[in-house]
């Protein structure tokens, strides 16, 4: 089971393609996860001072939507089962979307991002990325041949020169989301 470390960038992008000044933040986190939330929600996701307001608004939605459902579905199928959790955390990765709108701090490992490591989409990946297409083409095809891709984490982080272990709960807030 497995998610992209900034799932919600991409949809931030198109959903917003100009920029959210930071003093319309609440407002918009009202606006998705109701007033009764709001507040609680900006103290724990506050501005960065950038001006623009969408890269907090795409951890929320990271968070809230992908990252702790992802870990909630990990624990369910955890009770019947082994399962072998990954996060695609490469934020180098090349867009595979064509015109998107400039973002603060970029898309990182946004939805989908994970795709042209696991095919071939004719982007041009760094050697470091083509090493870790390798161990995940690798790792997926031990897991369908065996049940386990080759990590003993209970999410293991994939990126370029740096896949290790994660604490995904955590990293991602899913105590503050009731998960």
């Amino acid at each position: 089971v497995g998610s992209t470390h900034d799932e919600a960038t991409l949809f931030i992008g198109l959903i917003f393609p100009a920029p959210v000044p930071e003093a319309a933040y609440r407002a918009q986190i009202a606006a998705v996860f109701g007033e009764d939330d709001a507040d609680k929600i900006v103290a724990r996701y506050p501005v960065n001072g950038n001006g623009d307001a969408r890269d907090e608004m795409a951890t929320i939605l990271t968070d809230s939507s992908w990252a702790c459902a992802s870990h909630d579905t990990r624990q369910q199928l955890g009770r019947h089962q082994r399962v072998s959790g990954y996060e695609f955390a490469d934020v180098n990765v090349p867009m595979i979307f064509p015109d998107m709108p400039p973002l603060p701090g970029g898309y990182k490992a946004y939805h989908a991002s994970e795709l042209p490591l696991l095919f071939d989409f004719g982007v041009p990946l760094t050697p470091g990325q083509r090493e870790l297409s390798e161990n995940m083409i690798a790792s997926w095809g031990r897991f369908a041949r065996t049940g386990d891709p080759g990590w003993r984490a209970d999410v293991q982080s994939l990126a370029a020169g740096a896949s290790r272990p994660t604490n995904f709960a955590k990293d991602h807030k899913c105590d503050f989301w009731g998960r």
